[in-house]
């Protein structure tokens, strides 16, 4: 009967080592597997905040550039209005030099009043030398007509009445004495008109001064 109880006691003592065993080993395994949970989640949270922070800056680049970009065409767009608006404030006429640069004249003054007719005129008038052209256009001559105003008291006003007017009314028979006119008064030395162009020859100056050009 002792022996019996003994084989027992000692059957029972392995049993409860074994589940003392299994329950320090499955606690460990709990504990590691938790550790590495929480390491995984930490460099997923870590890959996910650079991917966040990448994403943002990009974001932030694109837009800076998008911005940029507009406030350059913004600027383009405003140089030209202010030019334009210059033009009418201050009544400068955009000109061309024949086959060279763009000209602004300011016919405020008197001595660029008297030029700007006669560039006018290199659209009417044959000669063998030409130098500026203006193209004459209605709004153009209003302009003219209302400066010629200016110089009422100038030797040459009844000159500008004469010839803007009758160009107001769509006459430029008088373009060769207009053009020499000026020639003269310029103290010019070639060039001198000598004929009206017929229309065709017009239609080529037109296109090859006014229209045919790179800005």
């Amino acid at each position: 009967m002792k022996k019996v109880l003994s084989v027992l006691l000692i059957f029972l003592s392995f049993v409860l080592a074994g589940a003392i065993v299994a329950v320090v080993y499955f606690s460990v395994s709990d504990a590691e597997t938790g550790s590495l949970s929480a390491s995984t989640s930490s460099v997923a949270s870590s890959s996910s905040s650079q991917s966040s922070a990448s994403s943002s800056a990009e974001s932030s680049s694109s837009e800076s550039q998008e911005r940029e970009s507009s406030g350059s065409d913004d600027s383009v767009a405003s140089e030209i209005q202010q030019a334009l608006a210059s033009e009418a404030e201050t009544k400068v006429l955009l000109g061309r030099e024949l086959y060279d640069s763009w000209i602004y004249l300011d016919i405020t003054e008197e001595s660029t009043f008297l030029m700007a007719i006669h560039y006018m005129t290199h659209q009417k008038v044959l000669a063998d030398s030409k130098q500026g052209a203006l193209e004459i256009t209605p709004e153009r001559i209003a302009i003219m007509l209302e400066q010629a105003e200016a110089f009422s008291d100038s030797a040459h006003y009844p000159f500008y009445i004469e010839i803007l007017n009758a160009w107001d009314a769509g006459d430029f028979s008088n373009a060769v004495y207009a053009h020499n006119y000026v020639w003269n008064a310029q103290d010019g030395t070639i060039g001198e008109a000598y004929g009206l162009f017929d229309e065709s020859q017009e239609a080529e100056f037109v296109q090859a001064n006014f229209r045919d050009i790179a800005y």
